[in-house]
């Protein structure tokens, strides 16, 4: 094998691991995201979407207690490279992010976006 076969190899080596590193990321700070956020009926937390690119668009979801993250899992996935944005379309939103429920007094997004840095390198360990 050459040189620039070993620097190949190592190369796709790290892409791998840096979209691996990015996934995680995603997903760790769409999960706080999703569990920090307070529960009356279900709607908002139910309405956290993922996209790439440019904010999600699309129709409002029926309420669901329990949240789920599964729906972020491909677009984490295939974030390297994008811009991952986590939206939540419902009028309400900002007013619970800046302090309007006493579940989340600090906000959600806030919370997580200050903890940033601590989730990048807790996904970097977790794909090395």
């Amino acid at each position: 094998m050459s040189f620039n076969d070993d620097i190949a190899k190592l190369a796709r080596k790290l892409a791998i691991t840096e979209a691996k590193a990015v996934a995680a990321f995603c997903i760790n700070i769409s999960r706080r995201v999703d569990m920090m956020s307070p529960v009356d009926t279900g709607l908002f937390r139910a309405n956290w979407q993922a996209s790439l690119d440019q904010p999600y668009n699309g129709a409002v979801k029926p309420a669901n207690r329990n949240g789920s993250i599964d729906h972020v899992i491909p677009f984490a996935k295939a974030a390297n490279g994008h811009v991952f944005y986590l939206t939540n379309k419902l009028p309400y939103a900002k007013k619970l992010e800046y302090g309007h429920s006493q579940q989340a007094p600090n906000g959600m997004v806030r919370v997580s976006a200050s903890l940033a840095l601590y989730e990048l390198e807790q996904a970097v360990r977790s794909v090395q």
